[in-house]
C-alpha cells in the first residue's frame, strides 16, 4: 500500500505574489530530472542534521507509485544503501542495493548474530562494514565465507576480547584474498598476519589503523613497510601493537644493511606508532613521508629507547625540519612523542 507522506525539501513551490504573475504548480508536474535534484537534496539533508542518511529515502517511496519508481532506477545519483544491523536484518522486500553492515554488538551477548551473517553472504553487495564488538563466533563465520568483496569500500572490525588466545587468525583467503576498492581499513585486536599480501591489491586504500595487535599477528617492520610501498594515496596510518611483543621482536631484530631503500609515503599526512623502540627505530628507518604534518610515537615498555635512526627520520622530514612544536608524554611503562 502507498501511503501519503508529507515531504520537507527546505523550500516552497509557491509564492505569496500573485497567481497571474507566478502561476502555482505541483510538485508532480516538474520533469524527472528536478524531482531527482530534490530527492537528493532532501536524502542528504536528512543525513547531515538528522543522522538517518541511509534511511532518508525510504519515505520517497511510499510517496506515490511515480517516486517509487524514479528512486529505485537512480541508486547511484541518489547513493542509495541499505541496512543491515544485529536488530535489523536486510529484507528482501527491497531491490538489490548495495549493503551496510553497521553494528555494536553488547559485550554481554551475541543477539543478532545470525542476521549479519546472512547479510556479509551476499559478499558482492556489500559496500562497507562497520562492526564492534565483534563476536568470535561472526569472526569465525566471516573467514568462512572465502570469496571476494567486490564493492567493499570500508571495513572496521572491533574485537575487544582481553583474551588473545580466543582471537580467530584471519587467513589469507580473507576477503578473497583481494580488495581493490577498499579505502578505509581499521581493526581493533584483530589478528591478521597476512596482512601484507591483501595491502599489495589495496591500492586506493587511504586510511588504514591497526590498534592493539595481538601476538598472533605480528608483523615485521621491514614488511610492513614493503607492504606500505603499493599504498600511493594512504593519508593515515596507525600501528599499535601490544606490549608483549615489544620483548620478541627485540630477540629477532637485527642491525638494518647500511644502505637501506626507503618506503616513500607521498600521501601519508598522518602517523601513529605504538611499539617498543627497536621496532619504532626499524620501521622508521624504512619510510620517508614527505608531507607528514603530524606524527604520535609511543614507545611501550620503555622509558628511555634508543631510538637513532628516529632522529635521523625527524630530521629528513620536512614538516620537522623547522621550528616545530614538540610534545613528550611520560606516563607508567611508555613514553610518547607528538610532533
Amino acid at each position: 500500500m502507498v501511503h501519503s507522506v508529507p515531504l520537507q525539501v527546505g523550500w516552497s513551490l509557491s509564492w505569496d505574489n500573485t497567481d497571474e504573475l507566478y502561476p502555482r504548480t505541483t510538485i508532480n508536474k516538474l520533469p524527472d530530472d528536478v524531482l531527482l535534484d530534490i530527492f537528493k537534496f532532501y536524502v542528504e539533508k536528512r543525513g547531515l542534521f538528522e543522522k538517518k542518511l541511509l534511511g532518508s529515502w525510504h519515505v520517497l517511496v511510499h510517496i506515490c507509485q511515480r517516486w517509487r519508481c524514479l528512486v529505485f532506477a537512480s541508486p547511484r545519483r541518489l547513493g542509495l544503501r541499505l541496512l543491515c544491523t544485529n536488530k535489523r536484518p536486510a529484507l528482501d522486500i527491497w531491490p538489490a542495493l548495495p549493503l551496510f553492515i553497521l553494528t555494536d554488538f553488547s559485550p554481554w551477548g551475541t543477539c543478532g548474530v545470525s542476521n549479519v551473517v546472512l547479510a556479509l553472504k551476499q559478499h558482492d553487495r556489500i559496500c562497507k562494514i562497520m562492526i564492534w564488538n565483534t563476536p568470535k563466533s561472526l569472526l569465525e563465520e566471516f573467514v568462512a565465507i572465502e570469496r571476494p568483496f567486490p564493492v567493499l569500500t570500508s571495513l572496521l572490525l572491533y574485537h575487544d576480547d582481553d583474551d588473545d588466545l580466543d582471537v580467530p587468525i584471519l587467513p589469507d583467503s580473507f576477503l578473497g584474498g583481494s580488495a581493490p576498492r577498499l579505502r578505509s581499513l581499521m581493526f581493533n585486536r584483530i589478528s591478521f598476519p597476512a596482512l601484507p599480501k591483501l595491502l599489495l591489491s589495496t591500492t586506493g586504500l587511504v586510511i588504514l589503523n591497526l590498534t592493539e595487535v595481538p601476538d598472533s599477528g605480528f608483523i615485521s617492520p621491514d614488511a610492513m613497510a614493503t607492504a606500505l610501498s603499493t599504498l600511493k594515496i594512504l593519508k593515515s596510518f596507525g600501528l599499535h601493537f601490544k606490549a608483549s611483543q615489544s620483548s620478541a621482536h627485540r630477540e629477532t631484530r637485527h642491525p638494518p644493511a647500511s644502505a637501506v631503500t626507503r618506503t616513500i609515503l607521498p600521501a601519508l599526512t598522518d602517523l601513529r606508532l605504538s611499539s617498543d623502540g627497536g621496532y619504532v627505530d626499524d620501521f622508521m628507518s624504512q619510510i620517508d613521508t614527505p608531507v607528514l604534518d603530524s606524527a604520535n610515537i609511543t614507545f611501550c615498555c620503555q622509558t628511555e629507547p634508543d631510538t637513532p635512526r628516529l632522529r635521523q627520520f625527524i630530521s629528513r622530514t620536512e614538516a620537522f625540519k623547522a621550528p616545530h612544536q614538540a610534545k613528550v608524554d611520560i606516563q607508567k611503562e611508555q613514553v610518547s612523542l607528538t610532533f
